[in-house]
């Protein structure tokens, strides 16, 4: 009836909720035949498809004006979906490779510390050995120093002054390499 009134604009709101399927063919049909605007709500997608030649979707509190059938907009949307999939899953393909390289990082991190803890252990072990020989032979040094019979000839006077001279290079080569130790140690 408001067809036969010759209004030019019908708003309607889920015009076929609640018609059997005869009314709604009967229904879409009128529609189709119409030669004004009509504004059309509806969930019935097959209505949709056969009357809607321009779509407004409300999504978010926002229109979307779409400038094509319905059935253009379901591919248009289908495409759409489609492609932010795709997007998506690149981007958690990404954020992955950029977990594990963030990881393997960290791993060369633990074992780079540990090369260099180890590193540095050996260098400590080496130095200690060495602090020890030099020990022992500032004791022997010392020892012959302390011997009253050394200085008692020319030979002994200059193995005197060699030995001197070499506590002294210990002494100082020990103290060195101890301080390598404490510094490695930390």
């Amino acid at each position: 009836m408001i067809v036969l009134s010759r209004a030019n604009l019908l708003i309607l709101d889920e015009p076929t909720n609640h018609l059997d399927v005869e009314s709604i063919e009967a229904l879409e049909d009128a529609l189709q035949e119409y030669d004004g605007t009509i504004l059309l709500v509806s969930h019935d997608r097959e209505l949709l498809r056969v009357l809607v030649d321009r779509v407004w979707v409300l999504h978010e509190r926002r229109i979307t004006d779409f400038a094509g059938s319905f059935g253009e907009w379901e591919v248009a949307s289908s495409e759409r979906a489609h492609a932010a999939s795709v997007n998506a899953a690149e981007e958690e393909a990404l954020r992955r490779m950029h977990e594990k390289q963030k990881t393997k990082r960290k791993e060369e991190d633990k074992g780079q510390r540990r090369n260099a803890q180890r590193d540095a252990q050996k260098k400590a072990e080496s130095a200690e050995k060495r602090v020890a020989e030099l020990e022992a032979r500032i004791g022997e040094l010392t020892a012959l120093l302390g011997d009253p019979a050394l200085y008692t000839t020319d030979d002994g006077k200059r193995r005197a002054v060699k030995a001197g001279t070499d506590l002294d290079s210990c002494n100082r080569s020990s103290r060195d390499r101890a301080q390598l130790v404490v510094r490695t140690r930390r």
